[in-house]
């Protein structure tokens, strides 16, 4: 269960294409959330997401380490929080900045989904 756990740490900490983390940084926010893993170890996850998960690395030093498709929200949206993001879609888009509406864009995707299913 603690690996689980721990995977799903890493997974929050990754950030979205352009953006990229090095692992050096991953196990730095594993090991501050109390998580006492080697560096080795947070590699190997981040592998093994890899495989199951639209996670990539570039060839860079240090490596970094992205989302290269739509990050996977954990938890799913309730229906009074995507009431909520929808709302903020609506009043709140022609004041936020880009950066901060495309961060915003998979929670909107969600809550439309979760709002049409009630």
């Amino acid at each position: 269960m603690d690996t689980v756990l721990r995977q799903i740490e890493i997974l929050k900490i990754i950030p979205r294409r352009p953006r990229k983390i090095p692992i050096s940084e991953i196990h730095r926010k594993i090991a501050d959330s109390g998580y006492k893993v080697t560096r080795r170890t947070v590699e190997r996850d981040l592998v093994a997401l890899a495989t199951i998960l639209p996670l990539s690395s570039d060839d860079q030093k240090p490596q970094g380490w992205s989302w290269s498709g739509e990050p996977v929200l954990i938890p799913s949206l309730d229906p009074q929080t995507s009431l909520t993001f929808k709302l903020v879609e609506l009043f709140l888009k022609p004041v936020l900045p880009k950066p901060t509406l495309s961060s915003l864009e998979p929670h909107f995707k969600s809550a439309d989904g979760i709002l049409a299913s009630h």
